[in-house]
């Protein structure tokens, strides 16, 4: 091929390379104009992997559940507890939660979740969100630590009642419901007192220490008696309204319960010192009261070292008393102290009603 032949195809080809390369670049240039146009009317005009590629934010996921981790919590009485609500996914809750209770004579729950138990028991809580997604669970309330109810006036029996600790300590409640009441009137107004006779063979018959104070609180002489006696001297110095209960046989943890954390002392029957009891008579029943559980003719017993005292506070340890026999407030330990009341039939007496102003 002669040398100006081979000029003109040499010429001729990076005409052509060149050509297809322009077309390449104007069509790649045209590329965004093309996908901006919407051919179908509602879907986005960029694909999500594009936006995401930019580093443009994308939404949350709006949330598919949400739920409690358990089914039953607990909060300290009186004591704010926030109750943890789980979101699925993670991030999801973008608008507002309703929270309320299905008791709210027990519990209140605030509009962040904190819920706080007024009461003894247990209610549901409900967690609601705009969009109709619900959560529910069980809140029981729990014991604080421990719990002193203060201002209950403390009397000894000492100088003028030395068998007469049960009207002392029930003068003790009056009082601190707001009677004006002393010991000497609510024994002489009020108690009902008997005294045991014993036949020619040494047998003895009369009242039970359910239906009256056998002897005098007055005297050195003389046994005692147990709650329907006080309850029933009790309520006849109650306004209405007020009862004395006769709560017998509730576990001491049921008594922290429903009394003495809503400040209500309660009597306990014990052993002076926490000495241990044993029996010294044993009579049969005469004239026995409505309000007593003995009837006329069943064997009564006479508990040596009984002692009846007012439950005013707890702790891990010990439990507190306003106690007749000394004129300081006393504490004794759990365990003996829940022996003692075991072994004295689990006896306790409680006022229902409202301090008198």
């Amino acid at each position: 091929m002669k040398p100006y032949t081979r000029a003109l195809c040499a010429l001729l080809c990076l005409l052509f390379f060149s050509l297809n390369i322009a077309g390449s670049i104007n069509a790649a240039a045209k590329l965004p104009e093309r996908s901006s146009v919407d051919e179908n009317p509602g879907s986005p005009a960029e694909e999500p992997g594009d936006s995401a590629a930019l580093g443009s934010a994308t939404a949350p996921a709006a949330a598919k559940d949400i739920s409690f981790d358990h089914a039953l919590y607990g909060a300290v009485l009186y004591q704010p507890r926030k109750i943890p609500l789980t979101v699925t996914p993670q991030d999801g809750l973008t608008g507002k939660v309703t929270w309320y209770v299905g008791n709210s004579s027990v519990a209140k729950v605030d509009q962040g979740g904190v819920i706080t138990m007024k009461a003894m028991g247990q209610t549901a809580l409900f967690a609601v969100t705009e969009d109709g997604k619900s959560a529910v669970c069980v809140v029981r309330a729990e014991l604080p630590d421990e719990w002193f109810i203060e201002d209950v006036p403390l009397l000894c029996q000492w100088e003028d009642f030395p068998s007469g600790c049960e009207c002392v300590s029930t003068t003790m409640l009056l009082q601190y419901y707001g009677y004006d009441i002393s010991p000497y009137d609510f024994i002489d107004d009020h108690v009902p007192t008997g005294f045991l006779r014993e036949e020619s063979d040494g047998s003895l018959f009369g009242p039970d220490t359910s239906s009256v104070f056998i002897g005098s609180p007055y005297s050195t002489e003389s046994l005692g008696c147990f709650p329907p006696v006080m309850a029933h001297a009790a309520g006849q110095v109650l306004e209405e309204g007020s009862e004395a209960v006769v709560t017998t046989g509730t576990p001491l943890d049921s008594m922290l319960r429903n009394y003495i954390v809503y400040n209500k002392p309660v009597l306990i029957w014990a052993t002076m010192y926490m000495w241990e009891p044993f029996i010294t008579y044993e009579w049969t029943v005469e004239d026995a009261a409505e309000y007593s559980p003995y009837k006329n003719g069943d064997t009564c017993a006479w508990i040596a070292n009984e002692h009846c005292l007012v439950l005013t506070g707890y702790d891990a340890d010990y439990y507190y008393f306003n106690d007749p026999n000394y004129t300081y407030s006393v504490r004794y330990e759990r365990d003996i102290l829940e022996q003692r009341f075991e072994e004295l039939g689990r006896s306790s007496m409680a006022i229902k009603g409202d301090i008198q102003k």
